[in-house]
């Protein structure tokens, strides 16, 4: 069964990646839903899989050792992995409409 204060922190957590993933999307301009500029041939949801597995990346190396870069906490890789995953998700979906 499910806490009161369990409830709380997810809550509290879906709040700060709903604003950070809301603010970070009209920071970027929709980019993630486009290809990259980079590698125009890349199709938008194999980049964004490109930033998970990146990110995983990232998540591994901090739980495996401390970071040189102290400016990103382990928690914050987890919220930008969850974000991507709902990037993904809202591409799949955009995706999936134009059928």
């Amino acid at each position: 069964m499910l806490t009161e204060t369990t409830s709380k922190k997810i809550t509290a957590l879906y709040e700060k990646l709903k604003e950070t993933l809301l603010a970070k999307n009209t920071d970027y301009g929709d980019s993630a839903f486009e290809p990259p500029m980079m590698f125009p041939e890349l199709e938008a949801g194999a980049a964004i899989r490109v930033r998970m597995s990146d990110k995983l990346k990232r998540i591994i190396k901090l739980e495996t050792g401390p970071a040189k870069v102290k400016a990103e906490p382990l928690a914050d890789s987890y919220l930008d992995l969850a974000g991507y995953a709902i990037l993904r998700i809202a591409e799949l979906e955009k995706f999936s409409k134009k059928e």
